[in-house]
């Protein structure tokens, strides 16, 4: 059954549809942190990471913050994935800047607009965090996700729905017009696991 499967089941799933996908992405992944060293940055700023955390940095560090901007290091349409470093970078600039984010609140996604998927660490389990969507232009922060496994999940299935098209730069491209892949997003998550 397909939620029995494991955030990193998921992330290897995914990794393999960039690759079969040729997405330009996978040349700008940055390799995993070890455990020790990811559970320490988190420690840092007072932030007890959870399971799913140090599973998605174990298996990726995000791209480089130089790169983090550029279209063709995107993870997801319109979403890149932060190094621990720039997670962090970020997580100090916004909660001086930002009176919306919780101290909790880790950006872990970016777009280019400035606009952040967040992990919620304020969980009970110690297993998984939820995803929240920052926008610039709302003073709401939405949980989009119960976890970075239904996250993926969703990614993965829209990916497999011609949504998403690839060309020949290993580019995103989108199969309709005025698509927006991170509204889809949300409204996929909404429908799969009524949030």
């Amino acid at each position: 059954m397909e939620s029995e499967r494991s955030i990193l089941d998921i992330l290897i799933s995914y990794e393999k549809v960039l690759i079969s996908k040729n997405i330009s992405v996978v040349k700008y992944l940055q390799p995993g942190k070890c455990v020790y060293e990811i559970i320490q940055i988190f420690n840092s700023i007072g932030i007890h990471c959870p399971e799913e955390l140090v599973t998605l940095y174990t298996w990726k560090n995000g791209v480089d913050s130089n790169d983090s901007f550029k279209i063709e290091a995107q993870i997801y349409p319109d979403l890149a994935l932060l190094s621990t470093e720039e997670a962090i970078d970020a997580y100090h600039v916004y909660h001086k800047y930002n009176d919306l984010w919780d101290i909790n609140w880790v950006p872990i996604f970016k777009n280019a607009g400035g606009d952040y998927y967040l992990a919620d660490i304020n969980i009970e389990n110690g297993h998984t965090c939820k995803i929240r969507s920052s926008t610039k232009h709302y003073e709401y922060v939405p949980i989009v996700a119960n976890s970075l496994l239904e996250l993926f999940h969703t990614m993965l299935l829209i990916f497999s729905d011609n949504y998403i098209l690839v060309n020949d730069q290993g580019m995103f491209e989108f199969y309709k017009d005025n698509y927006n892949p991170l509204d889809h997003l949300e409204e996929m998550l909404r429908l799969f696991y009524e949030l």
